[in-house]
């Protein structure tokens, strides 16, 4: 009965602690927009894949819900439910190997703490159906309950694909069936009809999905800082300890070739996915994660795969002097390391559950409701016609009740392939082109802002009037309307010339030509594509040389350049667009070069080594084409 209580209340513990729903109030900035603008397609109904492009999916809203708390925290709780089955206490190491688990959990949330364990959960589930038959309905459960996942943020899909089919092979040597993949299948088709999405859109969802993830690689790598190489060395040593423990404890208790095969590959993948997540943009946000992912991995294995032989260890004094020691060094190593916010987030954790209770009982409303009307700059303008914003201040627009029109890729900058920057062109050419654009100029990640949906200029050139402009926003926003059809221009691209230049090459603009458009193709070779899976890939700067005699570096995404973007005159703010469009054509470009770098030791690439790696992962040429415009 004691064991029953303790077990009972750690698992309260967890699923309390990983189920806070962090309120995200409304607001205008980047992150705070995409939120909002998700909260807002599902009260809508809008049709994700057709209508809306994005990273989340219909379910989308349930990352940082505004106003659908009690949906939030029930599919949060509902996750919790699929660890019950190795809620097992033995002893009080077995208790605080699970508070370990369940503060990496906490610390983490409960989509990471699921999409780093899945796998590991199903293979388990997997050895234990054999003899125990209760274990497929877990295995079912848990199939059924992660599938929303996929809709809610679609690159969970990898880890619990991954996982299913894993189960599925256990499943069939044991009796020769595989039942999970068909389940997985129908339910994710169900699943898609009960949300009210159309039958028809399912395959554009994933393909229009897809293409979202082969792009974000690339363009999430960071530059800004430099790689830090001391976490990187750390977390390859507790990867490699992990592989060490799971080939030398768990495989003792594992019989047979096969099964220690699967169990290795259900830890790899995780590991590799955590790894991946916090090194491609190694802000100190996804390192974090990434610390959290594989402390938590190994305190899941600890209260599962090894227990036994992890308990009797603790017993001998020195194993645990050794583990105090190794402890404490964590400890003080993430609590000390430089924009660490693993204190914080220990801190909030409190917070976020009281304030998951303050949603649930209707008492954040008040709040929610004094931030929408703090950013609801617009409210009771633009005679209800429908209006986008570019490139992603769509929060302001929501908060005051405007009629929002989106383009498909919502926010300009997650436009990363041509095929995303030919559905936001063809847009503005159908009749369902918003009747007015609020429209400014800013970058991220130090890109090149006239990359960012930059196809779409053209038609906002041809097809809307400049009629007022507004700083409500802290900043110039232009507002364009839409012209009547009879008056629409109709400038083109004109092709100048095509050729291939070497990278590093100076690169002289063609003469005479008030403003110049260039298209490239950025390829990685063999070798570049297996480092920018392994790891990261390289990034590339244009280095842009001005009439005035400044230089001005940028960095460009391959898959954002494969389509024309205006180089000169360069226009880096929406005064310098403001020009461009009245024909002020200042800050005109001389010439420019394209670097390719690989920032792995210093923040600039500078060293012998990164050099020698980035024109190892790049071809020796790349095509450019020059265009201007014409009727």
């Amino acid at each position: 009965m004691k064991e029953r209580s303790i077990q009972i209340a750690l698992f309260l513990l967890f699923a309390i602690t990983t189920t806070p729903i962090l309120v995200s109030l409304p607001s205008y900035h980047l992150d705070a927009s995409w939120v909002a603008a998700l909260d807002w397609a599902y009260g809508k109904n809008i049709e994700f894949g057709k209508d809306i492009v994005f990273t989340a999916g219909p379910l989308g809203f349930l990352i940082y819900p505004t106003g659908h708390f009690p949906i939030a925290f029930m599919h949060n709780l509902l996750l919790s439910f699929i660890f019950i089955p190795f809620f097992n206490i033995k002893n009080k190491t077995s208790i605080l190997l699970f508070i370990l688990f369940i503060l990496t959990a906490a610390l983490l949330g409960i989509f990471s703490t699921i999409q780093y364990l899945i796998s590991i959960v199903m293979v388990l589930l997997a050895f234990k159906a054999k003899e125990y038959k209760k274990y497929y309905i877990y295995m079912i459960y848990a199939v059924i309950i992660t599938v929303p996942m996929i809709y809610i943020k679609f690159n969970n899909i990898a880890l619990l694909l991954f996982s299913i089919i894993l189960a599925d092979i256990i499943i069939f040597r044991n009796i020769r069936k595989i039942f999970l993949t068909p389940i997985f299948i129908i339910w994710l088709t169900l699943l898609w009809i009960l949300l009210g999405q159309p039958i028809e859109n399912l395959p554009v969802f994933f393909t229009s999905s897809l293409e979202v993830m082969s792009g974000y690689n690339d363009a999430m790598i960071t530059t800004y800082v430099p790689f830090p190489i001391q976490s990187f060395l750390i977390i390859i040593v507790l990867i490699a300890l992990t592989i060490f423990h799971t080939i030398k404890f768990a495989f003792k208790e594992i019989n047979g070739n096969f099964k220690k095969i699967i169990l290795l590959l259900s830890i790899l993948a995780p590991l590799f996915v955590a790894f991946k997540f916090g090194f491609v943009r190694h802000d100190y946000g996804h390192m974090d994660v990434c610390y959290f992912a594989i402390i938590n991995i190994n305190a899941f294995m600890a209260i599962t795969i090894y227990r036994e032989q992890l308990i009797t260890l603790m017993g001998k004094k020195h194993i645990k002097y050794v583990g105090l020691a190794l402890g404490i060094f964590c400890l003080l190593y993430i609590a000390v390391k430089p924009d660490s916010r693993i204190i914080k987030k220990i801190y909030a954790i409190i917070p976020a559950i009281e304030n998951s209770i303050l949603a649930l009982t209707g008492n954040m409303n008040g709040q929610i409701y004094q931030a929408k009307q703090s950013v609801a700059f617009y409210k009771g303008m633009f005679d209800n016609e429908t209006i986008d914003n570019y490139p992603y201040y769509q929060g302001a627009i929501i908060a005051s009740d405007l009629n929002y029109k989106p383009r498909p890729v919502i926010q300009s900058y997650s436009a990363y392939t041509p095929k995303l920057r030919e559905l936001n062109s063809n847009h503005l050419l159908s009749d369902d082109a918003p009747e007015n654009i609020l429209f400014s100029i800013q970058e991220i990640d130090n890109r090149l802002p006239t990359t960012m949906d930059s196809p779409s200029w053209i038609h906002i050139l041809n097809r809307y009037d400049l009629v007022n402009s507004f700083n409500k926003i802290g900043m110039l926003e232009l507002h364009f309307k839409k012209k009547n059809k009879d008056n629409f221009d109709n400038f083109t691209f004109k092709e100048i010339s095509s050729k291939e230049y070497a990278y590093n090459e100076i690169i002289s603009v063609p003469k005479n030509q008030p403003q110049l458009f260039v298209s490239m193709k950025l390829k990685k070779n063999l070798f570049g594509k297996l480092m920018s899976f392994l790891l990261r890939g390289q990034t590339y700067n244009i280095n842009l040389s001005l009439a005035n005699g400044k230089t001005v570096p940028f960095r460009v995404i391959p898959g954002m350049v494969e389509t024309p973007v205006l180089l000169s005159p360069l226009v880096d703010s929406t005064e310098s667009f403001l020009d461009f469009y009245n024909n002020e054509y200042k800050n005109k470009v001389d010439s420019f070069s394209i670097t390719p770098e690989f920032s792995i030791l210093t923040k600039n690439s500078s060293t012998a080594f990164e050099k020698f790696m980035a024109k190892m992962m790049t071809t020796n040429a790349f095509e450019l084409k020059f265009y201007t415009l014409g009727k």
